[in-house]
């Protein structure tokens, strides 16, 4: 549309200033067709504007305004001489821009149509030859007193012209093609990719950059980058590492702590690749970014998992070799509580030892709960019940609290799990709400299924792949007291507990029942504002 304004203005000044310099009135009636043409086109081009974002079907709102263009062309043309006209140059701006915007056939199909026009304005034209003194009807004679010398002269001139039509044609769509097939690469490729990608020049510019870069460095627009330096982008203390890995002059590959605020660190993988000029100097870097955030908790999940195996395998031998003997402390010092201790110290001690031994009776028996823990079978299993019973459950162990219950679980949630163990995961994490609200608060319990969010531009791709079930997202959420940053990493850990009363064993085993589902968990706590545990299982 703003190209169309350019046109008209460029064709208008090509109309005048001849008008101009030969000496005629611009306001001669005579030129007022030509005038009305020219106000014509302008509002309409004004329409178009308007009507733009209300389009649906694009290519049939340029098709018709490619159609009106060539009827107001060629208007143009009849009314200032046919083939000596000085505006036969815009039936090529029209084919120009129909070959651009338009699929081919469509383009071959205005092109002939421009043919058309300018053949039967022509045969008007020729009707001088044939009928003597006689002048097309409108057409300027000012301007244009004379047609020509000869009929065949003007029949060449149409001949050129429409040989020209097609040459443009062709052309254009040819270099449509390649167009199409740079922006291609352009969109599908780069803009799509993976990993994220980024082009800085030598003068440390942002020259492009990706979808996915955005989101690893949490900008919303393109626009926010492009043409910026890094200084401009990168300009808080922490962002001082990441800017220097770009600005790099030489190759590099390196992991870095990408802090975006206060609780979002990103493990970021930098490659950067360097393009020289001619002369060896540096022209631009091309840098890779790779969230290493997932693989890296991966990798620990692993780790973890693997010994708690461990732990696992040596639990049950463990577990007898102290029973046997913490049996016999146990009922030594319940006997030894019988007698009447005169000194008050030998009394606290004894009670001290049989609280201890009951207390490492609690872990051993956790051990044996774990060790003797079946197989997991993953089958079909109604979440939405289960979820239905852990909040009754939940609500039943409310004691001297005052904690509302928030529940928002979604009809009819099918997963492939083994009910008890999911049951005791739940539980297990609910449990830990209650017991992190000190009084009032809040428990909130959200499940639902995770909509697939379809990708752009790659449905010839997507009919390759195959189909991928969708998950269940399960959140539960507490206004508790929060867990402290620095501990965070470690509450999966065996033995590992923040309670005066716990064995540190629920959240490993929680960790190891989730991870035999094929699913996913992870935690976001924030010190004195509470805890989420969001767990990701697939749908049956």
């Amino acid at each position: 549309i703003l190209l169309r304004f350019l046109i008209l203005s460029i064709s208008y000044f090509i109309f005048i200033l001849p008008v101009y310099f030969a000496g005629f009135s611009l306001f001669h009636t005579g030129f007022w067709p030509v005038y009305g043409i020219f106000i014509l086109a302008f509002v309409l081009n004004f329409a178009y504007r308007y009507f733009l974002p209300k389009i649906k079907n694009f290519e049939s709102f340029i098709t018709v305004q490619i159609i009106i263009d060539i009827i107001l062309v060629s208007a143009l043309v009849y009314l200032t001489g046919a083939n000596y006209s000085n505006f036969v140059f815009l039936y090529f701006a029209t084919i120009l821009g129909s070959s651009i915007l338009t699929a081919t056939q469509r383009g071959a199909l205005l092109t002939t149509l421009c043919a058309l026009f300018l053949i039967i304005i022509t045969a008007i034209y020729m009707l001088h030859f044939i009928m003597k003194n006689w002048v097309p009807p409108f057409c300027i004679r000012e301007i244009f007193p004379g047609l020509g010398d000869s009929f065949y002269l003007l029949l060449g001139y149409l001949i050129i012209e429409i040989l020209s039509f097609y040459l443009v044609f062709f052309l254009s769509n040819d270099l449509t093609k390649r167009f199409h097939s740079v922006k291609l690469l352009y969109d599908e490729v780069l803009l799509n990719m993976a990993d994220g990608m980024l082009i800085i020049d030598v003068h440390n510019r942002i020259q492009f950059i990706n979808q996915e870069a955005l989101n690893l460095l949490r900008f919303k627009e393109r626009s926010q980058l492009i043409g910026k330096q890094l200084e401009e982008v990168f300009r808080r203390s922490t962002d001082k590492e990441i800017k220097e890995c770009l600005s790099q002059s030489e190759n590099i590959k390196k992991e870095i702590e990408f802090r975006i605020g206060a609780d979002d660190l990103v493990i970021l993988e930098i490659k950067s690749s360097i393009i020289h000029d001619e002369k060896g100097r540096k022209k631009l870097s091309i840098v890779i970014l790779r969230d290493l955030s997932l693989h890296k908790h991966a990798l620990e999940t692993e780790k973890r998992l693997t010994k708690l195996e461990a732990v696992r395998e040596m639990s049950a031998e463990i577990a007898h070799e102290i029973k046997n003997p913490l049996a016999s402390i146990f009922g030594s010092a319940q006997e030894l509580a019988k007698i009447q201790m005169t000194d008050p110290i030998h009394e606290k001690l004894i009670r001290i030892v049989s609280e201890e031994t009951e207390r490492i009776n609690e872990i051993v028996n956790s051990f044996l709960t774990f060790a003797r823990m079946p197989p997991t079978k993953l089958e079909k299993c109604h979440l939405s019940n289960l979820l239905e019973e852990i909040v009754i459950m939940l609500q039943n162990r409310i004691i001297d609290k005052t904690i509302i219950f928030n529940k928002n679980v979604q009809t009819d949630l099918f997963c492939e799990g083994d009910r008890n163990q999911l049951k005791q995961v739940f539980l297990n994490l609910g449990i830990n709400a209650l017991e992190s609200i000190d009084e009032n608060g809040s428990v909130t319990l959200i499940a639902s299924q995770i909509t697939l969010k379809p990708q752009s531009n790659l449905d010839i791709q997507d009919r390759r792949r195959p189909v991928i079930k969708p998950d269940i997202e399960v959140r539960i959420s507490d206004t508790g007291t929060g867990i402290d940053p620095e501990i965070i990493e470690k509450i999966y850990k065996p033995f590992f507990t923040t309670k005066s009363s716990g064995t540190g064993m629920g959240l490993a085993i929680a960790e190891w029942i989730v991870h035999a589902h094929n699913a996913k968990m992870s935690c976001v706590s924030k010190k004195g504002q509470g805890t989420t545990f969001i767990i990701t299982i697939p749908a049956f």
